[in-house]
């Protein structure tokens, strides 16, 4: 089970200082990797979370101290294998992932999802979002800038939101 948040203390043995840190910006994240892909995969069921939350997940941007690393270089994202049926929030989770290019959220279960504001913003290199037709939002009260600064995406199918 993965309790608070998603990456909390999952990456320690690859983070390293920015030197570039800016300590009177707190949106200046203290630490960043170069995890290039990352998949959550179990052989025989989900990956359950301890949490409702996957709010900044993978962006330190919008609350650095929530989120000390500083995912830059990741490519790709699989979370086929992560239970998302209890999460309530997933505000800014893949916000500012600059290098990543496609994701499949084809398999995550929204239907408690509350708040999904700015979901992928700022992720300027993403092309294609796979499974976004099966979100479902019918309890989301917060959608605005989910794709803000996502000047490469090619296609954004929102006929199933409601």
């Amino acid at each position: 089970m993965l309790t608070n948040n998603i990456v909390n203390g999952m990456f320690d043995n690859l983070k390293k200082e920015n030197p570039s840190k800016d300590h009177t910006d707190h949106d200046s994240p203290t630490y960043y990797n170069e995890l290039v892909s990352l998949k959550v995969e179990t052989t025989d069921k989900k990956v359950m979370l301890g949490t409702n939350t996957l709010a900044y997940a993978f962006d330190p941007t919008g609350n650095a101290a929530r989120n000390q690393y500083w995912f830059n270089k990741l490519v790709s994202i699989d979370l086929s294998s992560l239970d998302t049926s209890s999460v309530t929030n997933m505000n800014y989770m893949f916000a500012s992932c600059y290098a990543l290019e496609s994701i499949d959220v084809s398999v995550f279960d929204t239907s408690k999802v509350v708040f999904m504001q700015g979901l992928f913003s700022c992720s300027f290199n993403l092309r294609n979002i796979i499974g976004l037709t099966s979100f479902d939002v019918s309890n989301a009260c917060d959608i605005s800038v989910m794709f803000a600064d996502c000047e490469n995406l090619n296609i954004i199918d929102l006929s199933s939101f409601n």
